[in-house]
């Protein structure tokens, strides 16, 4: 669910350690979206166009195998202990938002046949655009949703990996260079030599502002530079957080014949395919 950019924040740590499922049914009861459905301008059921020929038992099996997909399709897929993210990379523009509500009033008003008219062009099935406009408007109602307009979306939250207490001169060159160019673009850029409070003898507060700083990253760039120690720490934490992650020195580091943490890195920056 590429186009969707959300977060769900789970005061309750205790998902530590379950497994997908389980994730999801305590989502469901700790996000109560049966009571949200039973309300007045919703549908007891999904969908609620059904043949009125269909017994009971049929409607209610039907719409516990809708409610299934649409828990497995908009929750997100990538899971941690806090933060629940769908879409690793963009947003929910107010174009699919206009087009999802449009989907659910008519879902509620309309016959099967009339809605698949309308969502024909879209490629998408009656009950999978129903589930997402329904969800879509649980979470706006619930304040889950976080929605930018496509202008907004443009606009980029970068975090910069990069040796901090070595840096070279070298490597400052390329860096700050690196940074000026994303600026003029528009995007905002957490470079922790000039961002992170550095005066911190101990670390902890250093690593506390930039797991902050991650966590609110669209995007994490990595100059990568084995030496830097607190670039191993980052690179954790981004991948803890499911952040997309871009190699930009990646010409510089060559890919080794066996495992190694190069290959990974060359690895996520291939699956990303960040611009």
């Amino acid at each position: 669910m590429g186009w969707v950019y959300a977060f769900f924040k789970c005061a309750d740590k205790s998902f530590k350690g379950f497994s997908q499922l389980e994730k999801l049914k305590a989502l469901e009861d700790k996000f109560s979206l049966d009571d949200f459905l039973a309300k007045e301008d919703l549908p007891s059921e999904i969908p609620a166009s059904l043949p009125d020929s269909e017994d009971e038992q049929e409607r209610i099996s039907r719409y516990n195998q809708v409610k299934e997909q649409l828990l497995q399709q908009i929750l997100p897929f990538c899971i941690c202990s806090e933060y629940f993210q769908a879409g690793a990379n963009n947003h929910l523009t107010t174009e699919y938002l206009t087009h999802a509500l449009q989907a659910a009033d008519l879902a509620l008003t309309s016959t099967q046949e009339s809605l698949e008219q309308v969502l024909e062009q879209n490629h998408t099935d009656y009950d999978t655009a129903k589930a997402t406009a329904l969800v879509v408007r649980y979470a706006i109602a619930k304040g889950f949703l976080k929605l930018k307009s496509p202008a907004d979306s443009l606009v980029k939250n970068i975090f910069m990996i990069c040796p901090v207490r070595n840096l070279t001169d070298k490597e400052n060159e390329y860096l700050q260079g690196y940074i000026a160019e994303q600026e003029a673009k528009g995007h905002k850029v957490h470079y922790p030599p000039r961002d992170t409070d550095q005066d911190d003898p101990i670390g902890l507060n250093i690593c506390m502002q930039n797991r902050e700083a991650i966590q609110d990253a669209d995007e994490v760039h990595i100059y990568w530079n084995p030496a830097s120690s607190g670039s191993n720490f980052d690179f954790g934490m981004t991948f803890m957080v499911y952040k997309p992650i871009k190699f930009i020195n990646k010409d510089h580091v060559p890919k080794t014949p066996h495992k190694s943490f190069q290959n990974v890195l060359h690895a996520l920056d291939e699956l990303y395919a960040l611009d």
